[in-house]
């Protein structure tokens, strides 16, 4: 397969700016994804791509409460708060730059307070196969925040889905970006985010940009 065409295809996918959080217990994992789609109308399926060797998807796979907030358009700032560690703080997520506040659905579920519209997901199934899981979930509840929102979506902010191996040889070269999914060994970087997300990670870090809002 040429590579460059597999980039170039792959890259018309159109991709939208996300906030997954799991919680189980008092471990509460956070993180900016991208791979999403709509898989079912009936029940409302969506599919979710995690990497697998995190927190993050032991979370999920725990069957935590787990919930996904829609970031809109100019909202990039909410989008690179999470590239990093996300600690909590009351009501509040508190990131490198910024504290962000959420709150709980009915269920429980965190989702961001500044989010124009959120999911509230049970966990369906999950599919192994390759660096990433697809993670099958059903939307329980759903709140919407604005009339009419637009996504936030990667070409908005001039970023595009890049290659993941030579996206994983870079980010473990910056700390600050790296260290968000350890288990144990505190130097192991947290691989949570979908390969055009780390692309997106490296960049800020490398040429940083000026989030639009």
């Amino acid at each position: 397969m040429d590579a460059d065409a597999k980039k170039t295809t792959l890259r018309m996918i159109p991709y939208g700016l996300y906030v997954l959080t799991a919680e189980t217990g008092d471990s509460v994992e956070s993180g900016t994804v991208n791979w999403v789609s709509q898989m079912s109308f009936e029940p409302p399926l969506l599919a979710i791509g995690v990497k697998t060797d995190t927190k993050s998807f032991a979370n999920v796979k725990a069957g935590g409460k787990l919930a996904m907030s829609f970031l809109g358009s100019g909202q990039g700032s909410l989008a690179f708060a999470f590239f990093g560690d996300a600690d909590i703080e009351g009501d509040e997520f508190v990131t490198k730059d910024a504290r962000i506040g959420f709150e709980r659905t009915d269920g429980g579920a965190i989702v961001l307070k500044d989010a124009p519209a959120w999911a509230e997901l049970t966990l369906r199934d999950t599919v192994e196969i390759g660096d990433h899981a697809v993670v099958v979930v059903e939307v329980t509840d759903v709140g919407l925040r604005e009339e009419d929102p637009s996504m936030l979506t990667l070409s908005e902010l001039g970023l595009t889905d890049g290659d993941f191996n030579g996206a994983v040889d870079e980010y473990e070269d910056f700390p600050v970006i790296a260290h968000q999914d350890t288990y144990t060994d505190a130097e192991a970087p947290r691989m949570f985010y979908a390969p055009a997300v780390l692309e997106a990670a490296i960049e800020l870090w490398c040429h940083p940009l000026t989030p639009p809002g």
